[in-house]
Parts: C-alpha cells; structure tokens; sequence
C-alpha cells in the first residue's frame, strides 16, 4: 500500500512537469513560428566579405578531401573562392570567379570563370545552390546535397 501511495505521488509530480512544460512549449513555438526569417537584402549585406571554411573533410561519393577553402563576396554581387582539395589523392586547387544573388534565402552562385578549365569553356550557366542556414558577423552556415559547411569570417 505504501509503495502504491509513492506510485501515486511520483505519477502526480510528473504529470505537473509535464503541464508546466507544455504550457511552456506553446510560447517557444509561437514565438519561432512569428519570427520572420530575414530578408534576402538583409542576408546580401551580412555575406559582403571574406569568409573561411571551418567544416573540412571526405566526401567519399567524389573521393575529394576538402583541406581549405576561403569564399569572398563582394557588396557588388561578385564573388571569387579558392578552394585546395585532394581528389584521388592528388592535390587540386580551384580559383572560381563569378556572380551572385541571394534569392528566397538560398545563395544563388554563377560561375564565369574556373582556374582549371580556360575562359568561357564552362556552359553559359554553371549554377550552384546552398541554402542559408545560419549568418551573422562572424558565422555564416550554408547546406546543400553534400551537407552542411560551416565559415568564419575572415578580420
């Protein structure tokens, strides 16, 4: 009987903790719910600058090792990046130059020139995507199929 009693107690104590976080659940959800996620002109004046890659790694479907990478947007849309890999075990480097825009909240880049292929021998519209997960002064975190690459802004 006893024992039942300290159930009984023990039920009551976790069915408050339970109403009291879910009275609290609401509020947070609400309050994430009415945030606005920032505009796309908000996110083109936080991107203006030199960011470097923090997440680096294997990509096994490519056989690339990502070993650094250094991205800067310019206020004026334009973009340079370089990138040093091991594909297949040897080193590459890749300078890309091109465009971009912020659209919807994805980072739309256009490639116009690539350091390992000659001027104008990519197609007319070598596009890339990443979502805009996370930017702010100092971190910018971007997603796409490969996964998720996190950057340092460069002082």
């Amino acid at each position: 009987m006893v024992s039942s009693m300290r159930l009984k107690k023990r039920i009551s104590l976790l069915s408050a903790a339970m109403v009291g976080l879910t009275l609290m659940t609401p509020s947070c959800s609400r309050h994430d719910r009415d945030a606005k996620p920032p505009r796309d002109s908000e996110l083109m004046s936080h991107i203006a600058g030199t960011w470097n890659l923090l997440s680096r790694g294997h990509n096994d479907s490519k056989r690339m090792v990502i070993l650094s990478g250094e991205d800067v947007y310019g206020p004026n849309g334009e973009y340079a990046s370089r990138w040093e890999w091991l594909y297949s075990n040897a080193p590459t480097v890749d300078v890309i130059q091109g465009r971009y825009e912020i659209i919807n909240g994805f980072l739309r880049q256009t490639i116009t020139n690539m350091s390992r292929m000659p001027a104008g021998a990519l197609p007319p519209a070598k596009i890339f995507e990443v979502k805009i997960i996370h930017i702010d002064d100092h971190q910018l975190i971007l997603s796409n199929e490969s996964g998720i690459h996190s950057y340092d802004r460069k002082r």
